[in-house]
């Protein structure tokens, strides 16, 4: 039978790391039938081999292969290849392992999508920074255009056998980064890619030896020859445009920089020229100016640097950058530029606005209570503007009125926050006052009198040295903070006060007020409890509720009972300990008198202040139907059905009808 996978895994002094890689390809869920596993020994000499042999003899299904050491990994994935039969192949390096669920979730991944090539989001261990921008979310089927998955180029990904050898894919020897072209060309050959983000599949750890081909020194002219390959790749099978420039962007932020690297620590001076006139043409003829824009500060020094022709002040720099990659702030009026040497040097000629990082100036914020004492809405949280020193920060909160410009400015109070930093390019900015706390009073809020109706946004505005930035506030808030919809009545020169709702927007789940009952009609924090026939009092209806409101004031909830006609009587509900009781008696609703005939409607109104709504509650059970008089003439009362609106309809009883039906008697079979 043909394995859905072969696991190809090349290992050279790999103890003690290659049991771990192997056993987690062993133990995988798809189970060890539909697997096939080649291990290759490239002439390791720390008993790597040895150990192979141990762990096929107590698993036939492992291959083990031992050949004489080539130098790296590209021939002895080569070799692993030759001999694979499996529908799909997956190359695992022999320092890092599988999740026990990745090759399952793959392949039922790639046969349900049909695509060809599947990324499973990968986790560092010990210490080592995996990729992570593809693997924001998963993507069942993209391409390389409108992903990350460009930005990924191991070769730990799953990959359809059959797209492989139609294009003849091997590993070029004697090559550094020999994944490149390889993933590469499959990529762009693809008919589909699917990026899962839902488990984590590989795991990748620094190895203690520094082995690791990712940490190792390399020759500036080894580095332009890889670069060189993937340029012409992409410049081959991609048109000029977008699509391109998205591509090569990856190569000019990440090998340029490593090449850059490379130079500075190089002593071999000719190498180092010739590899500077290389990136140098690559740049001019590919790489679009306005796109090194895009890519951080040092970045955009050493292009411009690189495109002036300066290797000199491109080495210093780099040697600098190595030595001490933080940096700090100057801000000019309301720009953030970073200071790294050469700024506002004339004779370097490199433009101010590669120095300029007012982009990356951006407020962070997390809210670890949001909730109301008594009669005022409570915020306490984190928030800082990026790279700007929260001490000299001032906050403010701001209520607008949405759709509209009017706004009010409530003061925020910073406080200490021991212990909290963020991270920012390599180096931590430590935000000691980012801690915020600040109240909203809806009486007082609009500049010392109550708010006025309407649905009232709230931001959060920080301010330093001239750069201002300001968002809506709610989405990121801890998880112990109540989501739901919250009421409070709050008492004001208005009959029974202003209602005041506090809620997180659908969608967007942002922090709103609605003052007034705009958006939300007051009735839907009312809730109706059991309706039934009064057990005590003959005739009347008792319905029960809870309102999910705090300073619920009297004489604000009534059931009002309506008639085809327009005719409305009001029936007042009994506030109660833990809700509200309304009483309804057919034989007088109608002002002390009986409801005449016909059907009437019953509607639960709730009126604060200026706010009045209304509401049907359902019956809930089947109630029995009673006799009401009305005119010396006997008329019945039924309610409606269960799930119905709730109705009472009266009707008249005929009382020759009733005779007869009672003179006759009940009908037989």
């Amino acid at each position: 039978m043909t394995p859905d996978v072969t696991v190809i895994i090349p290992a050279y002094n790999s103890m003690p790391y290659v049991t771990k890689a192997v056993g987690s390809a062993l133990g995988q869920s798809l189970g060890r039938e539909r697997i096939e596993i080649i291990t290759i020994d490239d002439g390791s000499t720390d008993g790597t081999g040895e150990e192979l042999d141990r762990l096929a003899q107590a698993h036939p299904e492992l291959t083990v292969i031992h050949q004489e050491n080539s130098g790296g990994p590209s021939s002895p994935r080569n070799t692993g290849l030759d001999r694979a039969t499996g529908r799909y192949v997956f190359m695992l390096d022999a320092d890092d392992f599988l999740g026990e669920e990745a090759l399952e979730r793959m392949v039922q991944c790639a046969d349900e999508q049909g695509t060809d090539i599947v990324l499973g989001k990968m986790v560092g261990i010990g210490g080592r920074r995996p990729p992570k921008s593809m693997f924001s979310a998963t993507m069942l089927s993209t391409d390389v255009f409108e992903s990350r998955a460009w930005w990924t180029m191991s070769i730990m990904k799953l990959f359809r056998r059959e797209l492989i050898e139609r294009l003849g894919l091997r590993f070029p020897p004697g090559l550094i980064y020999e994944d490149q072209p390889f993933t590469g060309a499959a990529y762009l050959a693809a008919t589909g890619i699917s990026i899962l983000a839902d488990y984590d599949y590989v795991h990748i750890s620094w190895r203690d030896d520094g082995a690791n081909m990712t940490r190792s020194h390399l020759a500036p002219e080894r580095l332009t020859g890889v670069i060189g390959l993937m340029l012409a790749l992409i410049v081959s099978r991609v048109e000029q445009g977008a699509h391109r420039d998205h591509l090569l962007k990856r190569h000019f932020e990440m090998e340029f920089l490593d090449a850059f690297v490379s130079m500075a620590e190089s002593d071999d001076v000719p190498a180092v020229r010739e590899a500077f006139t290389q990136l140098r043409e690559w740049a001019l003829a590919y790489y679009p100016y306005e796109s090194v824009q895009e890519l951080s500060p040092a970045h955009r020094i050493c292009h411009s640097l690189l495109r002036q022709g300066k290797l000199e002040l491109l080495l210093d720099f780099m040697r600098h950058f190595l030595s001490d990659p933080s940096w700090d702030v100057h801000v000019d009026g309301d720009r953030v530029f970073a200071v790294y040497p050469l700024l506002g040097d004339t004779d370097a000629s490199v433009p101010a606005e590669c120095f300029d990082v007012t982009s990356r100036v951006r407020l962070r914020h997390q809210f670890t209570d949001i909730s109301w004492t008594e009669g005022t809405l409570q915020l306490e949280g984190l928030a800082y503007l990026e790279l700007l020193d929260s001490a000299n920060t001032a906050t403010e909160l701001i209520l607008r009125l949405r759709d509209s410009d009017v706004e009010y400015t409530l003061p925020v109070t910073r406080v200490e926050t021991p212990g909290y930093s963020a991270e920012v390019w390599r180096k931590a900015f430590v935000h000691d006052h980012a801690g915020i706390s600040a109240s909203i009073d809806p009486l007082v809020a609009a500049d010392g009198a109550p708010l006025p109706p309407g649905i009232w946004d709230v931001r959060l505005k920080l301010s330093s040295k001239g750069v201002s930035r300001d968002t809506r506030i709610g989405k990121h808030r801890g998880p112990e903070i109540d989501s739901e919809l919250h009421w409070r009545v709050l008492p004001t020169d208005a009959p029974q006060g202003i209602v005041v709702a506090s809620y997180f927007t659908v969608g967007y789940d942002n922090l709103s007020l609605d003052v007034g009952a705009v958006a939300h009609p007051i009735t839907s924090w009312l809730r109706t409890g059991a309706i039934a026939w009064s057990p005590t009092d003959k005739g009347v209806l008792e319905v029960t509720g809870m309102p999910d409101i705090i300073g619920l004031g009297p004489n604000t909830v009534s059931f009002v009972l309506a008639d085809e006609a327009g005719r409305e009587f009001e029936a007042p509900v009994t506030q109660t300990d833990d809700g509200f009781v309304a009483r309804i008696a057919p034989q007088r609703a109608a002002n002390g008198r009986p409801l005449s005939p016909g059907t009437w409607s019953v509607r639960l109104r709730a009126r604060v202040g200026e706010s009045e709504s209304d509401r049907a509650p359902r019956a809930q059970t089947q109630l029995a139907s009673i006799r009401i008089w009305r005119l010396l003439l006997p008329h019945r009362v039924r309610i409606s059905k269960p799930g119905k609106p709730l109705a009472i309809a009266v009707q008249r009883v005929e009382l020759v009808a009733a005779l007869v039906r009672r003179l006759r008697g009940p009908r037989s079979g």
